[in-house]
C-alpha cells in the first residue's frame, strides 16, 4: 500500500514545486513593476522643470494681449518669429479699440494655422488664412465683448 502512495506523493511534490515557482515569479514581476512605477512617479512629480519642458514640447502655447505683448510663453516662441496686432480704429465702431487683425510670422513653415482663441468673455469669431510662406493672418469679428481694458488671447501651435 505504501508503495502505491509513493508515486502520488512525488507527483504532489512536483505540482507544489511548480506552484511555488509560479507564485515566486508572479511576486517578483509585481514587485518590479511597482518599483518602476514608483521611480517614474518620483522622478516626474519632483522635477517641475522636466514637466514644463514636456508640456512645452507637446503643446506649445503663448498668451498675449491686444497690444501684442506676450504675457506667457509656454514654448510657442520656438515657432513664432513675430506677432503683430492691428486695432480697430474706426470712430464709433462697435469694436473700436479691439483687435481686428492678428499677423503671425513663424520661424518655419507651419502646415496648420496656429489656434487662436480669446480667453476673455468676448464673443469673437476668428478666421485664419495664409499670406506668405510662413505668415498667418487672423481676422476678428466681434458680436459682443467684455468691459475689460485688456483683451487676452491664447495661441497654440498645432503640429
Amino acid at each position: 500500500m505504501l508503495l502505491a502512495v509513493t508515486p502520488f506523493l512525488s507527483r504532489v511534490g512536483e505540482i507544489l514545486g511548480a506552484l511555488v515557482f509560479i507564485v515566486a515569479l508572479s511576486a517578483t514581476v509585481y514587485g518590479l513593476s511597482k518599483y518602476i512605477d514608483s521611480r517614474i512617479k518620483s522622478l516626474f512629480l519632483q522635477d517641475r522643470e522636466l514637466l514644463r519642458k514636456i508640456a512645452q514640447a507637446a503643446r506649445p502655447i503663448a498668451i498675449f494681449d491686444q497690444k501684442g505683448t506676450v504675457l506667457y510663453d509656454g514654448g510657442a516662441s520656438e515657432f513664432i518669429e513675430s506677432l503683430s496686432v492691428k486695432l480697430n480704429e474706426e470712430p464709433g465702431s462697435f469694436a473700436e479699440g479691439f483687435p481686428k487683425e492678428i499677423v503671425i510670422k513663424s520661424k518655419r513653415f507651419l502646415h496648420s494655422a496656429p489656434l487662436i482663441v480669446s480667453i476673455d468673455p468676448d464673443d469673437v469669431e476668428i478666421t485664419s488664412r495664409r499670406s506668405a510662406m510662413s505668415d498667418w493672418i487672423y481676422r476678428l469679428e466681434y458680436s459682443g465683448y467684455s468691459t475689460r481694458e485688456v483683451t487676452r488671447f491664447r495661441i497654440e501651435i498645432l503640429r
